[in-house]
């Protein structure tokens, strides 16, 4: 344990003391980083399909409910790693120190994995459903209806998403400052569009139709799946509460940008 945490000051020879003049970023700026980390894409498409998966209110809200608390749980783990290994290399800094020797191999592959594969998917997908809901706000309706390949709805779903991974990109290679900024105004305007869909959903429960929902929550839809296909489906729907509630481990990331980065991790991990 000592040689883990006399490890913090440096990292492959680096001392800790290089990462310090750029250390800008303070708490707020941590939290917006992580709620636009975590309020994706996926929070705004899966609830529809964990819906589908479980067939009952009560237990989809339970799904959800566990899916945030193991969330809570990992971000917690990370935050104490975050604090012992303050660098802001993420899972590569903690695969670094567990495995030594032959078993390196292991970081490379995932090193290899995750920036060739995870994490490129990841970014092509939420640009691709950023595209198509700004297509949608401009013109009023889907383009992703139209089939086939190099479709005019296809081309221009393509060509708005690779235009905004330009966008991010050149402020974000431009000032660490500006895109802390845009950061933190996209995540105010996501809390917005939470907060009124929330307020939309209370407002609707006034109506009988939607009360009659919650008389008996495990009860009240019909489902003539086997038992089997019940479970694979609640641990399908546990996937995707769980896709949704992802970004809660890049934080440990902005360990490096942040001041003060071991009270300002778990700071933001909390409030989040």
């Amino acid at each position: 344990m000592e040689e883990v945490i006399d490890s913090e000051y440096s990292y492959n020879g680096i001392p800790e003391s290089i990462y310090e003049y750029d250390r800008i970023l303070g708490i707020t700026d941590g939290i917006a980083l992580n709620i636009n980390n975590i309020v994706g894409s996926g929070i705004f498409l899966i609830p529809g399909n964990v819906w589908r998966l479980v067939k009952y209110p009560g237990t989809a809200l339970f799904v959800w409910i566990s899916g945030g608390y193991i969330s809570f749980l990992g971000s917690w783990i990370y935050a104490e790693l975050s604090v012992i290994l303050p660098n802001g290399a993420g899972e590569l800094k903690y695969f670094d120190e567990a495995f030594s020797g032959s078993k390196r191999l292991f970081v490379r592959i995932f090193s290899y994995i995750m920036i060739f594969i995870m994490r490129p998917i990841l970014i092509v997908f939420n640009a691709c459903i950023a595209s198509q809901y700004l297509i949608y706000a401009i013109l009023g309706k889907n383009q992703e209806n139209q089939s086939g390949y190099f479709s005019k709805g296809y081309v221009i779903i393509r060509t708005t998403s690779i235009i905004i991974l330009m966008i991010i990109t050149l402020y974000h290679i431009l000032s660490s400052k500006f895109a802390a900024r845009i950061n933190a105004i996209f995540a105010v305007f996501k809390i917005l569009a939470l907060t009124i869909i929330v307020i939309v959903g209370l407002i609707q429960l006034q109506n009988v139709n939607f009360k009659n929902h919650w008389i008996n929550v495990f009860e009240n839809t019909s489902d003539n799946r086997s038992y089997s296909q019940r479970i694979g489906s609640y641990g399908y729907a546990m996937l995707e509460t769980l896709i949704a509630y992802e970004g809660w481990s890049n934080a440990n990331y902005l360990a490096d940008k942040l001041i003060n980065p071991q009270r300002s991790i778990s700071w933001l991990i909390s409030l989040i």
